[in-house]
């Protein structure tokens, strides 16, 4: 019977996983407002749309360049969500080594980015933070 619970549990955890209809069609929307960004101009990565490592949710970035004509990484696999992808806005990210930050510079698809929102990019720190914490406890519990 041990058995049988297990593998229910590890069907559960993968359906939790299974993006729903309703958070599909928001990526799909939030993907398809365009906001109008200039270079200095703060911005954040949308909710669900963040594809990169960095920034990192809920972190400001710069707008240093909006780029006429996009730029594609034609080395990119097929099955990767770089694929055809139109990197069309330059930005730049403070990365910190140590105590001293550096100034680093990504291209993105600005459809994925919205403006800066500090109240919004706090909660976003909050709820990452505290599912942090749960993770961590419930390892210490296994």
């Amino acid at each position: 019977m041990k058995g049988l619970t297990e593998i229910l549990e590890k069907m559960a955890a993968k359906e939790a996983q299974y993006a729903t209809v309703v958070e599909v069609r928001a990526a799909y929307d939030a993907l398809n407002q365009v906001h109008a960004f200039k270079p200095g101009d703060l911005v954040m990565w949308k909710e669900g749309l963040r594809n990169k490592l960095s920034p990192l949710r809920g972190e400001p970035a710069i707008v240093l360049e909006v780029l006429e004509s996009p730029l594609y990484d034609v080395n990119a696999p097929a099955d990767s969500s770089a694929f055809l992808e139109p990197l069309d806005i330059s930005l730049g990210v403070i990365k910190y080594e140590g105590d001293t930050g550096s100034l680093i510079v990504f291209h993105f698809d600005s459809r994925r980015f919205q403006p800066y929102d500090g109240n919004l990019a706090r909660q976003i720190r909050e709820e990452d933070k505290a599912r942090r914490e749960l993770e961590q406890n419930s390892q210490m519990v296994s």
